[in-house]
């Protein structure tokens, strides 16, 4: 994910460094700065956020979890991918795999193909592109 997102950033708004994502963001006109470690041993991630107003707290808390794909079902994805013969074995290799979002939008990739397959697109992507790295 830190490899996905430190490729795509906008230096001027986001990197990463030691294995952390900091991107910084204006929100009602106040600017901001929040900081993302991976916790492997803890399964989950430490979000750093500073911030003057705490009433902003939970719309900044959205954008992190739209950016690191915490709302996502992956057991679910993961189990319609891998019903998928090129795709099982890329599944088994990396399981739980997440896309990476978008800080400001729902989504991220420009998602083509039947509306059954588009929930499952970007994360069949995903493990195709890392399969190719």
């Amino acid at each position: 994910m830190l490899d996905a997102l430190g490729t795509r950033a906008n230096k001027s708004l986001e990197y990463v460094e030691n294995g952390i994502w900091h991107r910084q963001f204006v929100l009602n006109g106040k600017p901001g700065h929040v900081a993302v470690a991976h916790l492997p041993e803890r399964n989950g991630v430490a979000v750093t956020i500073r911030f003057p107003e705490v009433q902003a707290l939970s719309t900044i808390v959205t954008r992190v979890k739209r950016v690191f794909d915490l709302d996502a079902d992956i057991s679910t994805t993961g189990s319609h991918l891998s019903s998928d013969p090129e795709l099982a074995p890329l599944i088994a290799k990396r399981p739980g795999l997440r896309t990476p979002g978008d800080w400001n939008s729902r989504l991220s990739l420009n998602i083509t193909g039947p509306p059954a397959w588009r929930p499952w697109s970007a994360y069949a992507t995903e493990h195709l592109r890392m399969a190719s790295v």
